[in-house]
């Protein structure tokens, strides 16, 4: 398989059963929501690329019937090496489980994959869509991957839906988080405008709806924010799917937006900069820090340009 040369490209992997979700996952993540009923089973190994501040992502979606993957794990040296993330999808609502832990297991023996971080390996429990989740059976199935998965490698578990954007977006981001190396620097950035702002939780997304970094002052309050953020792009991409379209979230959130919260209020706003976009949730209890906060936002936009612009130029 090909190599990359430059020292900025990252390689992710999408390893799994046949039908476990994969395909639609990458549709999803690329906004292709047009096409999520029409896709066909993935042949082989295949390529698709996502730029994301500077770095170039090589996904590999690798299929998943048991002619390749009897190829993969034979050829190993071929088709599995340089990934720097697994993602292993396993589909919930399926009934080959067990299987799908088989071959788990023969990945997690292969050199190429056994040497990679467990905290660079994701399982997927897919297909936990919101009408179903909590359905005792697939609560049940859910709890079971956990035990059988969790048994052989310490590895994070994401319950996740192409119908629930947020868990796509969510899960991914945590992943490429381990890989980028200027988390801390926007960790950083974060906190200090949540003090000067007196702000309870702010999350920083880049153009492509992933998760750049978070701040909260607890937990409580960052999953208020995250609570928001999800309902408010949940409705974009059930908008995006009802019309047949792909609208771009920058057609939506075109500069500034609010959401009326019990506690408080959650912002959102785009901030563009050359052919860089970023977007800003920012959650406060206090509504008399809406005008530090208004005024505050722009100047924490140019100060992630800066930050990006300066590691990659």
């Amino acid at each position: 398989m090909e190599e990359l040369d430059d020292k900025l490209a990252k390689r992710i992997a999408f390893l799994g059963m046949e039908e476990s979700g994969k395909s639609t996952f990458l549709s999803v993540l690329q906004k292709k929501f047009g096409s999520l009923y029409n896709l066909k089973p993935t042949t082989g190994a295949q390529r698709n690329s996502l730029n994301i501040l500077g770095y170039k992502f090589q996904i590999w979606d690798y299929g998943g019937q048991k002619i390749y993957r009897d190829e993969y794990i034979k050829k190993s040296h071929k088709f599995l090496t340089d990934n720097d993330i697994i993602y292993y999808f396993v589909d919930v609502q399926g009934d080959n489980i067990d299987e799908s832990f088989e071959y788990f297991q023969q990945l997690m023996k292969v050199s190429e994959i056994k040497s990679i971080d467990t905290s660079r390996v994701f399982i997927l429990i897919h297909k936990m869509d919101p009408d179903k989740r909590e359905l005792p059976e697939i609560q049940q199935r859910a709890e079971e991957i956990k035990n059988k998965f969790g048994s052989l490698k310490n590895v994070t578990f994401f319950e996740t839906s192409i119908y629930d954007y947020w868990s796509i977006i969510n899960s991914f981001s945590q992943g490429l988080k381990q890989i980028t190396v200027i988390k801390d620097l926007f960790k950083k950035l974060l906190k200090e405008f949540a003090r000067a702002t007196f702000s309870s939780s702010i999350i920083l997304l880049e153009e492509n709806l992933l998760i750049l970094e978070k701040h909260s002052s607890n937990e409580e309050n960052l999953q208020i924010a995250q609570s928001a953020l999800k309902q408010f792009l949940n409705s974009w991409v059930e908008d995006s799917i009802k019309d047949d379209s792909s609208k771009r979230i920058t057609d939506v959130i075109d500069f500034w937006t609010d959401i009326e919260l019990e506690n408080g209020k959650a912002y959102f706003q785009k901030f563009s900069f050359k052919d860089d976009t970023y977007f800003i949730t920012c959650y406060s209890k206090n509504p008399k820090t809406e005008m530090l906060i208004l005024k505050k936002l722009p100047e924490l936009g140019y100060r992630v340009f800066e930050i990006t612009k300066g590691y990659f130029s």
